[in-house]
């Protein structure tokens, strides 16, 4: 339920999720603030990363001709808009958000496993 809370939060301003309690049900309406507030420290973190990481290889965001996005984390909006943030000059290309991820782990799988 949560999962697909996030999900819904990704594309609308606000969701409902209901928590099974004992025998009750607690709804309780989640707005993309309330989400984005969540997140915020994590979302920060990523940042740090990447800008750590482009540090430790030796090169500056400018050189960043293209990302390519994927994974269902690039489509939460404040993920997204941080991390392009990051890239300015930089052209977008997005996968399958989420079909991509998992063509890449089965590619290492059997390259590893064969």
């Amino acid at each position: 339920r949560v999962e697909q809370a996030k999900i819904a939060l990704t594309a609308a301003d606000l969701t409902h999720i209901e928590l099974p309690l004992t025998g009750d049900r607690l709804a309780v309406a989640i707005t993309a603030q309330d989400f984005d507030a969540a997140i915020g420290g994590a979302v920060r973190r990523i940042e740090e990363t990447v800008v750590r990481t482009l540090a430790d290889a030796g090169l500056a965001a400018g050189r960043i001709e293209t990302l390519f996005l994927t994974g269902g984390s690039t489509a939460i909006p404040q993920v997204r808009a941080a991390i392009v943030a990051l890239f300015p000059s930089a052209k977008i290309v997005e996968g399958d958000v989420f079909g991509s991820v998992g063509l890449g782990l089965a590619l290492d799988a059997e390259r590893k496993f064969r």
